[in-house]
């Protein structure tokens, strides 16, 4: 990912950028990304072009762990499997640590039965990122309720409130 106006660098993460650089971050939903590629990160920008919120890139599970561990995300979108781990270690920092974030797997193809399986695994749902793109920003909102209901701060972007 290049580098673009609202983009910081965070330990630990790819990039942190903003989408709406000017609104103030504290009121903005924090996503974390975590993949070990380029085209969902690209997918979910486009998804999210109208909507203020920051978001946190890690390309690593280990990355991941940390900046999840920290309770400033809401909403963490991760690939299934990440070339240090698979996205259940997220689970476990979220319970360990008491933080409240929901986890929201991308995937390339799924099938009903390993939908049901990380549903019952604890992920909050399965992005289709071949054809669910168009549906990110409503899946992303159903999110950051459950997130909230969980405990977290309620923060909806103004281009998620309807």
């Amino acid at each position: 990912m290049n580098s673009s106006p609202g983009e910081q660098k965070s330990p630990g993460a790819a990039a942190t950028f903003t989408l709406a650089p000017n609104a103030p971050i504290r009121l903005m939903p924090k996503i974390l990304v975590v993949t070990g590629g380029d085209a969902l990160p690209k997918a979910l920008a486009s998804a999210f072009r109208d909507v203020r919120l920051v978001v946190a890139r890690a390309s690593t599970l280990a990355a991941a762990c940390e900046l999840a561990s920290s309770g400033e995300f809401q909403l963490v979108i991760s690939d299934l499997e990440l070339a240090d781990g698979s996205w259940k270690r997220l689970l476990e920092i979220s319970r360990h640590c008491r933080v409240n974030f929901v986890i929201i797997l991308a995937v390339r193809t799924v099938d009903v039965r390993q939908w049901a399986q990380v549903l019952e695994e604890g992920a909050f749902d399965v992005l289709d990122i071949e054809h669910d793109i168009p549906r990110v920003p409503e899946i992303a909102k159903r999110g950051l309720w459950a997130a909230y209901l969980m405990g977290a701060p309620l923060i909806l972007p103004e281009g998620m409130v309807h």
